[in-house]
């Protein structure tokens, strides 16, 4: 089995997999049917955070979403670039949503759920989520 962050593999990571039977999983992850050693696999906790693909890759948002995932990664979290939560239409425990190139934190919530904090730079985020 081998897991990619964020459920998004690039072309280079499917040609580097061996050319065997495959099954694609629910959970990020793909079953090579055969392949008995280990294959590299992203850190663990990113294959627990759901994150869309942000900007400048939906119109829709207007903050950067993948790099901020990977450097605040923790269970439970989803990243959305916009209220409409693509990657997770459903709550989770912290959810940072993008709104006019800052961060709102709704906590046990969706994306758009009301926040219990609102305009948080990208670079306060960590902070914000530590003082949890």
């Amino acid at each position: 089995v081998v897991g990619f962050a964020f459920g998004q593999m690039t072309a280079h990571d499917l040609l580097a997999l061996p050319s065997v039977p495959l099954r694609v999983t629910p959970w990020r992850m793909l079953l090579l049917e055969g392949v008995q050693h280990a294959m590299s696999a992203p850190d663990p906790t990113l294959m627990l955070v759901d994150a869309c693909p942000g900007a400048p890759f939906c119109p829709a948002s207007t903050v950067e979403t993948r790099g901020l995932a990977r450097a605040v990664a923790r269970a439970g979290l989803h990243v959305s670039g916009c209220a409409k939560g693509c990657a997770r239409p459903r709550p989770a425990a912290m959810t940072l949503v993008g709104r006019e190139g800052r961060f709102d934190l709704v906590l046990a919530g969706s994306p758009w759920d009301r926040p219990s904090r609102t305009g948080l730079l990208p670079d306060l985020v960590q902070g914000a989520l530590d003082a949890l």
